[in-house]
């Protein structure tokens, strides 16, 4: 695989996902400025990478201090500790099956979803800060579906 097929297929990822900054920071200010509950040990959010041309690949998690998803529970049912949709974003698509096609044409070894992930998490990173992320008093990470590193939101920095 090119390494400049990479590079460039990350740029058109980012190229996508630019516009959407406008959207997703609001909802990440309003996730930032939630009341949760103790129990919110921290936020982790997941990219299920073979999203992207079926709507927002980002999924948030509410987790507690061992690492287990947090629920409340209101009249015996269960509901995330907040009002945001853990999808985030309610749209189509972030890019085309065509998009992806083009590159994987030219280069079938190719893993676009790996390299959408990956281009995205610094991009969901600059987001982050920029609803006010370094201030959260809890921890925040983002990763690769089923991989095991993260990006630690609130250092801006990959952890293992």
């Amino acid at each position: 695989m090119s390494e400049q097929l990479a590079m460039r297929f990350q740029a058109g990822v980012l190229s996508h996902l630019e516009p959407l900054s406008s959207q997703l920071v609001p909802v990440l200010r309003r996730l930032l400025a939630h009341p949760f509950v103790p129990q919110v040990h921290h936020l982790d959010f997941e990219v299920f990478c073979e999203g992207f041309s079926a709507g927002f690949p980002v999924r948030a998690f509410f987790m507690d201090a061992d690492n287990c998803e947090h629920f409340v529970y209101a009249d015996g049912k269960a509901q995330y500790p907040c009002d945001v949709d853990p999808g985030l974003l309610k749209i189509q698509r972030v890019y085309s099956r065509e998009f992806e096609k083009e590159f994987s044409t030219e280069a079938p070894e190719l893993d676009c979803f790996t390299l959408a992930g990956q281009a995205l998490v610094p991009w969901f990173g600059r987001c982050w800060n920029e609803a006010g992320g370094a201030r959260f008093d809890r921890g925040a990470f983002i990763g690769l579906h089923d991989d095991l590193r993260r990006y630690d939101l609130l250092r801006q920095e990959w952890t293992q």
